[in-house]
C-alpha cells in the first residue's frame, strides 16, 4: 500500500506539471524544472561526509523519515521527466535504502516485506545508474548500498559485489578489494581460505589480514566450532598481531557462544601480546580495538562472577598504561572505571594518582574524544580534599532560578537590560528559548512570540536583542517584539545567527552562512539606531582562514579598554575541553591576530567591565588573567585550567566558574577560595547584577549573595 500511495503521489505532481504546461501554453517543463526538481531533493538528503559518493544512513528520527520520503517522491517525478538520469536513480536508490534498511528483514511482517521489496528496487536502480554512468561517485555509492544490505540481503549484495570484483577498470581497487572481504564474509566456504592467504601476507599487509578477522569474527554465531579451530592453529604465530587477533577470537567465542570461564585465559595471553600487537597494528581505529583488551577481559569477569579477577584486570591495565605513557579512547575509559568503580577506601594516593596521569595525557593529547575530563578532576579533588582533612563546599546559600533548570546546559548566554536579565538558554547545540529574569524573583519566564532554537542575547541600551537559527529579533524593555531581521527582508547576509556582542553603542553579529557548496561565517557590525549593517568579514580581500576571522567564529567580545571587538571559537559546553584557536581583533580599520604574551596561549575570551578588559588566558597549567587597561597581570592554580567559563569581576575580585564550580580570585594576592561545588555540576559562566552573582551551570541558573 505504501508503494501505490507514493506512485499516486508522483503521477498526480506529474498532472500538476502537465496542466502547468498546457495553461502555460508554449513553453513545457525541461531542463529548468528538472534542475529546480534535482535542486529541491538534494536539499532533502544529507550532506555526503565522503569526497565521492552518497553512503545511505539510517532514518530514526520522524524528521529523517519524512524527509526522506519527501526527497523519493520528488527524485521519482524527476526520473518520470527524464528517464534517463543516472544520477537521479543513484540517489533515489540511496534514500531508499536508507529509509528500508532497518527493516530488512527479522520476520514476516508486512513492513519487513515492503522493506525488502523497496531496498531490491533500490539495488536494480543502483546498477541501472552505474551501467549507464560509472562516475566515481556512483561507483562510490554502488558499493556502498551492496555493503549496506550485507546483514539484511546477503544474496542480493553478494551479487552486486561479484559485479565489482567482475569490472576492476570500472571500480576503485578500494572497492574492488573490499568487495572481495564482503564476498567471503558472506560465503562462508571461503573466508578460511582468504584468511590462510592474508595472514601468511600479515607481516606485508596487516591491514587486510586484520580485516579479514573481524569479517569472521562476525560470523562466528553461524560456525562457532569451525572458527574456534581455525582460531586455535594460528593462536601460536610467531606474528604477535595474528597471535593477539586470535587469542582475542577464541576468547569472544568462547565467552560469548560457549559461556566458558576458559575464555579468560584466552584474554589473559592476548595481553601478553598486546603491546606488541599495537606496534604492528595498521591504523589507528585498530589500535583502539588492541587497546580495548583489558575491557574485553573486564566484561568477561563480570558475567563469570570473578569480581577479584575483574578487579585485578583494571589495575592490571591501568598500570600498564601509566608505564608506556600512552593515551587512547580505551585507556581513558579504563583510567575513569578505575577511580569511579574500582579503587576504595583507603586507596586514595593510587586514585589520586591515576587522575592524575589521565590529566596530564588529555592535556597533552587533545584528539581523544571523551566525557570523562570533568568527572575525573572532580574526583582528585574530594580525594585529595580527603587527605588534607579539608571540607568540600557545596551549593549551600545557592537558589535555583525556577523555569532554568536543565538537564546539560549547552551554552548559556546572559545580557542585562532594563533591570532585568535576559537569558539565551541552549540545552542543545541548536538553541533553546529566550528567558527574562527579573531581580527580586525566584523564577525565569519563557518569552512569548519567539522560536525555541536561539543561541544568543546581547543588550544595546534597553534594546535587547536574541539571535538564532531564524534571523534577529529585537525587543524592547518589556519583552515586546519590535523588530524580526531576516535576509530575506533585510539587512542581514545570513539568517544563522551564531553569537551576538555589544561594544561601543554598537551590536556586532557572527553568523553562519551556506553559499554554494562551502559553508563559512560573516561577521557584522549593526548599529541600531540606524539600522545599517557593515560586513568586517570575510573583508574580500583577505577572506582565508588564518587572515582574518571567516570560520568557525563562535564568540564574540568587547574589549572595552581597547574598544575593538575580539572574535574567536571558543565555546565551553560541559565538555572535558572546548574548540579554540587564536582570535582575530577589530579597531576599526581591519582585523589583527590576536597577540597574546610570548609566554601565553590564545587568549579564551576577553571580558569587559566599565572601562576594564580582561583577558583569559591558559598558560603553562596556569590560568592567565590581565587587566588590559590597568596593565597588571595574574596567574593562578585552578583545577582543569585550560576549560573556565565566563567570569565576573569587581574592583578586588575575580569570580570565576570552572568544572569543579565556582573559585574566587583576589586581585591583589592571587588568592584562589573555592566558594561552590556539587557533584557532576560545571559551572559555565557568571554574571554580576543587581547585588548577586548568577551562576549558569549545566543543570540550570542559580543565584547567591556576593561574597563579603
Amino acid at each position: 500500500m505504501a508503494g501505490e500511495g507514493r506512485r499516486g503521489v508522483v503521477v498526480g505532481l506529474f498532472l500538476v506539471l502537465v496542466w502547468a504546461w498546457a495553461a502555460g501554453g508554449e513553453e513545457k517543463p525541461g531542463d529548468a524544472e528538472k534542475a529546480r526538481l534535482r535542486r529541491a531533493a538534494l536539499a532533502l538528503m544529507p550532506k555526503p561526509d565522503h569526497e565521492h559518493g552518497r553512503y545511505p544512513y539510517l532514518c530514526i528520527s520522524d524528521r529523517d523519515k519524512a524527509q526522506t520520503r519527501e526527497a523519493i517522491q520528488t527524485w521519482e517525478l524527476l526520473l518520470v521527466l527524464d528517464p534517463s538520469d543516472a544520477e537521479a536513480k543513484m540517489d533515489l536508490a540511496i534514500c531508499l535504502v536508507s529509509l528500508h534498511v532497518r527493516g530488512l528483514p527479522k520476520g514476516e511482517a508486512a513492513g519487513e516485506q515492503d522493506a525488502v521489496k523497496e531496498c531490491l528496487r533500490a539495488t536494480r536502480l543502483a546498477d541501472a545508474a552505474v551501467r549507464a554512468k560509472p562516475s566515481a561517485d556512483n561507483t562510490t555509492s554502488f558499493y556502498a548500498i551492496a555493503q549496506g544490505l550485507q546483514r539484511g540481503l546477503p544474496d542480493r549484495a553478494a551479487e552486486m559485489c561479484d559485479y565489482i570484483v567482475a569490472n576492476p577498470k570500472t571500480f576503485q581497487d578500494w572497492h574492488v578489494a573490499n568487495a572481495k572481504q564482503i564476498l567471503a564474509s558472506l560465503r562462508t566456504e571461503t573466508i578460511f581460505a582468504e584468511l590462510e592467504k592474508a595472514i601468511a601476507n600479515a607481516e606485508r599487509d596487516p591491514e587486510t589480514m586484520c580485516k579479514l578477522e573481524g569479517l569472521m569474527l562476525n560470523q562466528a554465531h553461524k560456525m562457532p566450532d569451525q572458527v574456534l579451530a581455525f582460531a586455535a592453529k594460528h593462536a601460536d604465530s610467531t606474528n604477535p598481531l595474528v597471535r593477539f587477533l586470535f587469542e582475542v577470537a577464541m576468547a569472544e567465542i568462547l565467552f560469548r557462544e560457549k559461556k566458558d570461564p576458559a575464555a579468560l585465559a584466552h584474554y589473559d595471553r592476548a595481553i601478553e601480546a598486546h603491546e606488541a600487537a599495537y606496534a604492528a597494528t595498521p591504523n589507528i581505529i585498530r589500535k583502539l580495538y588492541v587497546d580495548d583488551v583489558y575491557r574485553f577481559k573486564l566484561v568477561a569477569c563480570q558475567v563469570f562472577k570473578k569480581p577479584g579477577e575483574a578487579r585485578t584486570t583494571v589495575l592490571d591495565g591501568v598500570r600498564h598504561f601509566m608505564k608506556a605513557d600512552r593515551f587512547s579512547t580505551p585507556i581513558a575509559w579504563l583510567y575513569f572505571y578505575c577511580v569511579t568503580e574500582v579503587l576504595k577506601e583507603g586507596e586514595e594516593k593510587e586514585a589520586i594518582a591515576v587522575c592524575d596521569a589521565y590529566l596530564k595525557a588529555a592535556a597533552r593529547d587533545r584528539n581523544v574524544q571523551n566525557d570523562y575530563g570533568a568527572r575525573i578532576a572532580e574526583v582528585r579533588e574530594r580525594l585529595a580534599a580527603k587527605l588534607e582533612g579539608r571540607p568540600l563546599p557545596t551549593f549551600e546559600g545557592m537558589t535555583l532560578i525556577k523555569g532554568t533548570e536543565a538537564r546539560n546546559l549547552y551554552c548559556p548566554r546572559m545580557a542585562v537590560a532594563a533591570g532585568k536579565l535576559w537569558l539565551a538558554w541552549q540545552p542543545w547545540q541548536s538553541g533553546g528559548p529566550a528567558l527574562v529574569h527579573k531581580p527580586g524573583s525566584d523564577s525565569a519566564e519563557k518569552l512569548d512570540g519567539l522560536p525555541r532554537d536561539l543561541r544568543a542575547v546581547a543588550a544595546v541600551g534597553d534594546d535587547v536583542f536574541f539571535g538564532g537559527s531564524s534571523g534577529l529579533y529585537r525587543l524592547d524593555a518589556d519583552g515586546k517584539l519590535l523588530k524580526h531581521y531576516t535576509s530575506k527582508d533585510g539587512p542581514l547576509p545570513s539568517d544563522r545567527v551564531v553569537d551576538l556582542c555589544e561594544g561601543g553603542g554598537k551590536l556586532f553579529l557572527s553568523l553562519y552562512k551556506w553559499d554554494k557548496g562551502s559553508d563559512s561565517y560573516v561577521i557584522a557590525e549593526l548599529d541600531p539606531a540606524t539600522e545599517r549593517l557593515r560586513i568586517l568579514a570575510p573583508s574580500g580581500l583577505n577572506d582565508k582562514p588564518g587572515a582574518e576571522p571567516v570560520y568557525a567564529t563562535y564568540r564574540l567580545w568587547w574589549d572595552a579598554a581597547g574598544s575593538r571587538l575580539y572574535a574567536n571559537e571558543y565555546l565551553l559546553s560541559g565538555a572535558p575541553r572546548p574548540w579554540r584557536r587564536e582570535g582575530w581583533t577589530w579597531a576599526g580599520e581591519g582585523w589583527e591576530a590576536a597577540s597574546p604574551p610570548a609566554d601565553a596561549s590564545a587568549p579564551r575570551y576577553v571580558l569587559s567591565e566599565g572601562g576594564e578588559a580582561l583577558r583569559v588566558s591558559h598558560v603553562e597549567g596556569k590560568t592567565l588573567f590581565e587587566f588590559l587597561k590597568a596593565g597588571e597581570r595574574l596567574a593562578v592554580e585552578l583545577p582543569v585550567p585550560e576549560c573556565v567559563g565566563e567570569a565576573a569581576l569587581d574592583a578586588k575580585r575575580i569570580w570565576v566558574p570552572g568544572f569543579l564550580g565556582l573559585y574566587q580570585v583576589e586581585r591583589g594576592t592571587g588568592k584562589v577560595t573555592w566558594l561552590a561545588h556539587q557533584e557532576q555540576t560545571q559551572c559555565l559562566a557568571v554574571l554580576k547584577h543587581a547585588g548577586k552573582l548568577y551562576v549558569a551551570t549545566t543543570r540550570g541558573l542559580y543565584a547567591c549573595g556576593i561574597p563579603q
